[in-house]
């Protein structure tokens, strides 16, 4: 039996191989990668600490809702403090 899906980084090597041996499954990245990520995208753009701790703590939130009613309102919310 084949995987469904498969969660890892984004090395490129990596998500080429998947593609070869398992074309059918769903790749996804991992919550750590994705968050790594927004860290290292949106800090440069932050000038105080505050502000930065206000979007990383918005994105905790986010990640933490499971229907898509509390999360698109937690995606304003995030996305509100990513544009001061």
């Amino acid at each position: 039996m084949l995987p469904q899906v498969i969660v890892g980084d984004r090395d490129l090597a990596y998500m080429s191989a998947l593609e070869k041996v398992f074309p059918s499954s769903t790749t996804l990245l991992c919550l750590f990668h994705i968050t790594k990520n927004v860290s290292a995208k949106c800090k440069i753009h932050m000038d105080k600490t505050e502000e930065w701790k206000n979007v990383m703590d918005a994105w905790e939130l986010l990640l933490q809702f499971s229907n898509e009613e509390s999360y698109n309102e937690h995606l304003k919310r995030f996305t509100n403090w990513c544009t001061h």
